[in-house]
């Protein structure tokens, strides 16, 4: 049977989120193409496959020489080549001789540093220079960033834009990462109704699983199925069997407080080491969790606050760890509150704010948990310990939305 918390033993919300981590493990590695893989996290760590820069090769346009021929100036030498950024040498620079060169070109044998164009007069067949150049000037070295055979980044590390063009430029082509995780969101209530249809008395738009679906996008992981289930326990329960065959995990959102049409509690009482009860936090009190099929199953309330509030808290640390991510839970940051935020006498509150540059954020209008409007834009939590009254300028922990690390 599940086990039912009263509202007088509320769990500290750390406590549930470890509960919950303890559900899910890293999903098994796979193998993918890199320029496939933006956004997901290594299962282990690539090697370079070529020398970075993988050339010796000009960093400014100007002119490959010998730095003895430049003892004395102005010099005058001649220019017996040119050199276009892919091109190979097919000559050597001999002594008093130059071969003019562009950005990424492959230096040529018997140069020792390239002369930038602006030190010239510009010459096509003869160019004089008027400043000197040491040996090794302006030339980058082959092999100076990275070696072949170094090991590139670490596992769990998420491969973002600038770490995946460095893999490419390394010459790997495949990576062993973990896969996105696969998300089932299923909204409950009989009062709810699709986006688009006439709104009935006593009826209201579902806008749950909407939410659900945008932020398990956001947070890096695929949702396989938007659904919205009446208040009918044998509906509910089809819905979350057909989830357990495509998703690696199953959020619900309503029918776990205390009312008397509860249908999530009620279809997953029997569910093994199924939990619910009340957690120490303001909005989202109501939570729990159950099985199908061994596929775990994170059931938030009804209000669409408590759901933001709850997924960044609750859901997200468990995508990361089924991502790969070293860190599941990640760190919060200290900022600075532009506005003063009122004191919470019975929770901790988690209230939704705009960052307002790097280490000021703005606390958006505290508002009930159903007020969806008041949290828009929000892109972290502000963690407001139980009656702490904030003036404006304190410092506060904050979740932050889109920092992945």
């Amino acid at each position: 049977m599940a086990s039912v918390t009263t509202s007088d033993s509320l769990l500290p919300a750390d406590e549930h989120q470890q509960q919950l981590l303890e559900l899910v493990r890293p999903l098994a590695a796979v193998r993918c193409p890199v320029e496939q893989s933006r956004g997901l996290r290594l299962a282990e760590q690539p090697k370079a496959q070529v020398d970075s820069p993988p050339f010796t090769n000009s960093a400014m346009d100007g002119y490959a020489v010998r730095s003895d021929d430049l003892a004395e100036l102005p010099a005058t030498l001649t220019v017996t080549d040119d050199l276009p950024a892919g091109a190979r040498p097919t000559q050597s620079v001999e002594p008093g001789t130059a071969q003019r060169i562009m950005t990424g070109a492959m230096l040529p044998d018997g140069a020792d540093c390239v002369v930038p164009v602006e030190l010239t007069d510009a010459g096509t067949a003869r160019v004089a220079v008027a400043e000197v150049v040491e040996a090794g000037q302006h030339i980058r070295r082959q092999g100076e960033d990275v070696v072949v055979g170094t090991g590139i980044g670490q596992a769990g590390q998420l491969l973002t834009p600038t770490v995946v063009a460095s893999l490419v430029s390394l010459g790997v082509a495949e990576v062993s990462v973990t896969p996105a995780p696969r998300v089932a969101v299923i909204s409950t209530g009989d009062e709810l109704i699709e986006s688009g249809s006439d709104l009935a008395a006593g009826k209201i738009f579902d806008s749950n699983s909407v939410l659900l679906e945008g932020l398990v996008s956001q947070a890096g992981a695929v949702c396989v199925i938007r659904a919205s289930v009446n208040d009918e326990v044998e509906n509910l329960r089809r819905v979350l069997t057909a989830a357990s065959a495509e998703a690696d995990l199953i959020v619900t959102a309503g029918g776990i407080s205390a009312g008397a049409y509860e249908v999530v509690k009620q279809t997953l009482a029997e569910s093994p080491g199924a939990w619910f009860g009340g957690v120490n936090i303001q909005p989202g009190k109501p939570q729990g969790f159950g099985l199908v099929n061994d596929v775990p199953v994170v059931t938030l309330p009804g209000n669409p606050v408590s759901v933001l509030v709850s997924f960044w808290l609750f859901v997200n640390p468990m995508l990361r760890r089924l991502a790969g991510a070293e860190m599941p839970v990640p760190e919060r940051v200290s900022a600075q509150i532009a506005d003063s935020v009122a004191a919470h006498s019975q929770r901790v509150r988690w209230q939704p704010a705009i960052r307002n540059g790097h280490s000021v954020v703005q606390p958006l209008p505290k508002g009930g948990s159903h007020m969806l409007s008041k949290a828009v834009g929000a892109d972290c939590l502000i963690e407001v310990m139980p009656g702490e009254s904030l003036p404006a300028g304190s410092h506060v922990n904050v979740m932050d939305f889109g920092i992945r690390p």
